[in-house]
């Protein structure tokens, strides 16, 4: 029935949940996307499920999309959730698609069967393990009817998106260097964890992930799990972690640092250091502006407190210096941070304080 509805679809999307991050997962939603020729835009913090400069990747579903390309994900026709609940970062409030009804034909398929049908009215809801339902449905394709250039289309709006163009900033780095730099060096095995906030929104929008990769992220959004996380996945896996986190997140776990240090892990913590709770900050701003309070922050030396746990500490203050930073700790065989003094202006990847104050004003 799911191959029926699909083979009447002119511009199917596929959107792609945690549920898919095995191996196997990975494998099949590659396979079922190829040969129904199916854009896929990945839920929230799944940027890793396929490599993301592949010709069918749509983009993720993350904070702060700009409109031009959620209005292209609701020219779709047909929204197949697979191994997602659709919760409200992914759908973006629940608009995309809208909750109860959608516009498009929904199939949603997920292993919990008391999320099915708790949101969202699907024509299609199935109670099925996601990784096996994408290889059934690979094996099933008949001609499909999607649009000429419909998957071009999508591919091309997040590659705009996602393209890096370097920016200055008077009041520090712009962390979108930082993630530029970075992908130029991450290997083809590495493993990213990020911590809540703000400044994840540079990876997710400029980091071209690979599907051999691994993301790790709080999708609740809660502060404080980069660092512990690195340690933990370090600790599994043996390869090489980069923590993202931002110098709040920094402050309440970072501690955890011992034990990488303790045990020599392969740990590279690159903190995003602008002074603020920039998360709440951006909501002061645009829900009550000119009433900020408690968001400004106090730090220390993240560099020298690294030292003074056993780890290497690198401070960058200047955009010149961020290459040679990363190559220098990339090296180290153990833990190493870089304590990098970002820019507060350019408070996300989408917007800035100048930006937002502007909005108010018209």
């Amino acid at each position: 029935e799911a191959a029926a509805l699909l083979a009447r679809a002119e511009r199917p999307l596929l959107i792609a949940g945690s549920r898919l991050a095995s191996p196997q997962g990975r494998a099949a939603l590659k396979a079922a996307a190829e040969r129904w020729r199916l854009p896929i835009a990945v839920s929230f913090r799944q940027q890793d499920l396929i490599d993301n400069d592949h010709p069918l990747f749509a983009g993720h579903l993350g904070y702060l999309i700009p409109k031009r390309q959620i209005d292209a994900y609701q020219e779709s026709d047909l929204v197949l959730a697979v191994g997602t609940r659709l919760g409200d970062v992914t759908t973006q409030g629940y608009v995309l698609p809208t909750a109860p009804r959608p516009r498009q034909t929904l199939i949603h398929v997920y292993d919990d069967p008391a999320v099915l049908g708790a949101v969202y009215a699907a024509d299609l809801a199935l109670a099925a393990d996601p990784a096996l339902f994408l290889s059934a449905l690979a094996e099933a394709a008949p001609a499909p009817a999607a649009a000429p250039g419909w998957s071009e289309k999508l591919h091309r709006l997040w590659a705009e998106m996602a393209a890096w163009r370097p920016v200055a900033a008077a009041d520090g780095i712009v962390f979108g260097s930082v993630v530029a730099a970075l992908a130029r060096r991450a290997g083809a095995d590495a493993i990213f964890t990020t911590d809540a906030g703000n400044f994840g929104g540079w990876l997710a929008r400029h980091f071209p992930f690979r599907a051999s990769q691994r993301l790790l992220g709080p999708i609740s959004g809660a502060m404080g799990f980069g660092v512990p996380a690195a340690v933990a996945a370090a600790l599994r896996l043996k390869r090489r972690v980069i923590c993202l986190v931002g110098d709040g997140g920094m402050l309440m776990t970072g501690n955890e640092l011992a034990v990488a240090v303790a045990l020599s892990l392969p740990l590279l913590v690159i903190v995003s250091s602008n002074g603020s709770y920039g998360t709440i900050r951006l909501h002061q701003e645009k829900a009550f502006p000119g009433r900020r309070i408690a968001t400004d922050l106090v730090n220390p030396d993240f560099a020298r407190l690294a030292e003074a746990f056993g780890a290497t500490g690198i401070r960058v203050e200047r955009e010149a210096e961020i290459e040679s930073a990363l190559d220098r700790a990339l090296a180290v065989p153990g833990p190493a941070v870089i304590d990098v003094r970002t820019s507060l202006e350019h408070i996300s990847a989408f917007t800035t304080l100048s930006a937002v104050a502007a909005a108010r004003r018209s």
